[in-house]
């Protein structure tokens, strides 16, 4: 038995001014690139205040933040983990300690990689001091179609155009550069994992090479002016989100396992969802959505 029913459908057209975007690279061109990243992280503090044998303050934290990921078009997986501890001195003089975590891990594949079928899963696990146990949750599924974000390659079209207004390039890039600079806009994230607060400077020195090695760049770079572009296009100008293809996806989500013995396990929730999405040019966008659980 499903416990709660929703269905939402939503069907838009997203128009950009025909001036923004030239169509010398067409969505169809894009191929989604390769990304994996992963990061570790500890922390923690302690505090101690006593006089002689009695002690006043006992005070600790401890931390652990782990992330790593896989992201390709007919193979993707992740897992992250994230908890704290504490401990702390009580006014009766008795140590005290808590924990909580978080942790998680999904998977998607294709059967074949030039195939439209493919299977998921996902896995949630968390727990904290006050529960006798994790809590357990799993959903599996299937589907059948290619649904691909494509809003990279529009942004690099984007930044193509800012350069060519300063007079950064001394003309049009090909479409190879292009789609190339898209994939490293992409991977985004692969940069924040790996470089920190750093990433934006490492991440726009990768933008940089793309074009440099087409021969394009006026004076071998991007220069404080193109830099500026850059940035303007990607965290400061709105860039409608763009997809291309379809796909039908559906799962059963399950609880495998509560806080403690006397809660009772939720009935499996079956889920259901239609993507559809067609750009015509860079001028206009076809999407519908829908989605049952």
């Amino acid at each position: 038995m499903i416990n709660t029913r929703t269905v939402l459908a939503l069907l838009t057209v997203a128009l950009v001014a025909p001036s923004q975007l030239r169509a010398s690279v067409s969505p169809e061109d894009y191929d989604v690139p390769v990304s994996t990243a992963q990061q570790l992280r500890l922390g923690g503090t302690y505090s101690y205040a006593g006089s002689g044998s009695d002690t006043g303050t006992s005070d600790g934290s401890a931390s652990l933040l782990y992330q790593r990921y896989y992201n390709s078009l007919p193979y993707a997986w992740d897992m992250n983990f994230n908890g704290v501890g504490l401990t702390r001195r009580t006014a009766d003089g008795t140590q005290e300690g808590s924990y909580n975590f978080v942790a998680g891990s999904g998977i998607r594949k294709y059967f074949k990689t030039e195939g439209d079928l493919f299977y998921s899963g996902e896995l949630r696990v968390t727990g904290n001091s006050d529960s006798d146990r994790p809590t357990i949750d799993a959903t599996p599924g299937v589907g059948y179609g290619r649904f691909i974000r494509v809003t990279p390659l529009a942004q690099a079209v984007r930044i193509e155009e800012f350069l060519l207004n300063e007079g950064v390039l001394k003309g049009p890039l090909p479409k190879e550069t292009l789609v190339a600079l898209a994939q490293v806009i992409e991977r985004r994230g692969e940069f924040e994992t790996e470089f920190g607060d750093r990433y934006k400077v490492k991440w726009f020195e990768a933008m940089e090479q793309v074009i440099a090695e087409s021969g394009q760049f006026v004076h071998g770079g991007f220069g404080a002016v193109g830099s500026l572009r850059v940035d303007e296009v990607l965290f400061q100008e709105h860039v409608n989100e763009r997809f291309i293809g379809w796909d039908v996806r559906s799962g059963i989500r399950f609880e495998a396992l509560t806080k403690d013995a006397d809660t009772p396990r939720q009935d499996p929730g079956l889920s259901l969802r239609v993507r559809y999405s067609r750009p015509v040019g860079w001028m206009s966008l076809l999407d519908f959505g829908a989605q049952y659980s």
